[in-house]
């Protein structure tokens, strides 16, 4: 019996240097074709597995932020959910909109996974993702308004000494001032298909675990609980979905590459 379910949305705006995950430039036609296919994938696992209401449902990509209202359509349309269900979209900063924000609260999402990676210009630009810190507060501010789940995705280059530093004064605000539920901590990973690879495949990067660490120990003095390697949250605010990952439960993954 399945009641978890990941969903690939493998459609971006643009392409960040950095990125291995499975995804191709946005066209409106790629995504009528995208959705058929979803909802043939749809039909075939009900025949084939006993779906549950979901306890957990995780729309994931590429960019589920730049999807129409169809994809949303089609997804809640096909699956119930329990009573106490956890649903996750990943949002891009530079999707964030009143628009869009208005367009999914028609929706059951309940908790905001908003990819920052990293609050320094410079280091933005490095990972190929040209946003500032004013966009960043715009986002959370719309956000906030709308969600009280939300979680922050930070990545570690470990390229300079100083990396936390630079980023502290910033993080401790942004956790202050829209009430941070839960931190995905990550450490930048060079994949040879990307453009980071073919650009900066030499590169050192002396510093990751000094990095980690500040971040670790930041977090524990913040109130954010440690639940495995990568993932901190406020008490109450476990991502439900990535704990069953951890957990070995069941799920199904649905779209390009999501299993």
């Amino acid at each position: 019996m399945i009641e978890r379910i990941y969903i690939h949305y493998p459609f971006c705006r643009r392409i960040c240097y950095y990125c291995d995950f499975y995804k191709v430039r946005y066209k409106k036609e790629y995504e009528k074709v995208y959705l058929e296919k979803l909802k043939k994938e749809i039909k075939e696992i009900k025949k084939t597995y006993k779906i549950k209401p979901l306890s957990s449902l995780y729309l994931g990509g590429g960019s589920p932020s730049i999807a129409s209202y169809s994809f949303f359509d089609l997804v809640f349309s096909s699956f119930s959910l329990k009573s106490n269900y956890e649903v996750s979209l990943e949002i891009n900063i530079e999707d964030v909109s009143k628009d869009f924000l208005s367009l999914i609260k028609n929706y059951p999402i309940n908790r905001i996974s908003l990819g920052i990676q990293n609050f320094k210009e410079k280091y933005s630009n490095f990972l190929g993702r040209n946003i500032d810190v004013k966009l960043i507060y715009k986002a959370l501010e719309l956000i906030s308004k709308n969600f009280e789940n939300i979680s922050l995705d930070l990545l570690i280059l470990g390229l300079e000494k100083d990396e936390f530093e630079e980023n502290k004064k910033i993080l401790k605000d942004v956790l202050e001032k829209f009430n941070i539920k839960h931190i995905s901590l990550y450490i930048l990973t060079i994949y040879k298909n990307t453009y980071l690879y073919k650009k900066y495949s030499n590169i050192k990067r002396n510093y990751i675990d000094l990095t980690y660490q500040k971040y670790q120990k930041f977090l524990k003095e913040n109130f954010f609980f440690q639940y495995e390697v990568s993932n901190f949250a406020k008490p109450n605010f476990l991502c439900q979905h990535n704990l069953a990952y951890w957990l070995f439960e069941n799920y199904l993954g649905l779209g390009p590459s999501a299993s």
